[in-house]
């Protein structure tokens, strides 16, 4: 194999257990990332750099130990890891079957969408929502503290939002950017840049926002559940 000039090549010395340096390395090189780019993307480490980084070096009965217990975490995170995706596969093939063959049925009709169950109809979603809003383009100057403004980062748990807000606003200024509009319990919300598909629906009581890159969908649910 090679290798281009994106990634380092390290041979080590004697005297220090691989896996346990594999393990010290990552641990290193993300402490020196996180205290230059304050846990953002950081784009290239110098050579120079990288020669400067200190790794911890314990005696090397204790490297190996250690390195035997977080590999057994590492193997017990892939195992989940592999239940997780067995589990979404059954998850896609099961909303593939319910939500275009239903249950039970045996009489189908061809639709827009294909075959179709004969009892089922069809409408566009602006037949079935009262309101659909991307969110805020100018969003007001950040505060300390007030309404919590959610991007489509926090999007994707079904009855959740996740992770902190990216900002706040102030009550004064949420009072003027949803005058005429308050998003509310029950509203769906739905990624639309970057990540796009990644769906949740709005279950926090009290007041929130979202930038553009979320959409919200408010159905009518005497149509639709």
């Amino acid at each position: 194999m090679s290798f281009n000039q994106s990634c380092y090549g390290l041979k080590i010395n004697g005297g220090i257990d691989l896996i346990y340096f594999y393990f010290g390395l990552v641990n290193s090189v993300q402490k020196f990332v996180t205290s230059l780019s304050y846990g953002a993307v950081f784009n290239t480490i110098t050579k120079r750099t990288f020669d400067e980084l200190f790794i911890l070096l314990p005696p090397l009965a204790e490297q190996q130990k250690i390195a035997a217990i977080l590999s057994s975490v590492d193997d017990a995170i892939q195992a989940t890891k592999r239940v997780i995706e067995k589990t979404q596969r059954l998850k896609r093939g099961l909303m593939q079957q319910l939500l275009t063959k239903g249950i039970g049925h045996t009489e189908f009709k061809d639709s827009p969408l294909g075959r179709i169950p004969k009892g089922w109809g069809v409408k566009e979603l602006k037949q079935i929502l009262k309101i659909l809003k991307d969110g805020l383009h100018n969003v007001p100057p950040n505060s300390q503290k007030g309404v919590p403004v959610y991007s489509a980062q926090n999007v994707g748990d079904k009855y959740n939002l996740t992770g902190q807000p990216s900002r706040f606003m102030s009550e004064a200024d949420y009072g003027k950017v949803h005058k005429n509009f308050k998003p509310k319990i029950g509203d769906i919300l739905l990624s639309i840049v970057g990540t796009i598909g990644s769906a949740s629906i709005l279950t926090l009581n009290g007041k929130v926002s979202f930038q553009r890159s979320v959409a919200l969908l408010r159905s009518n649910q005497e149509i639709i559940l």
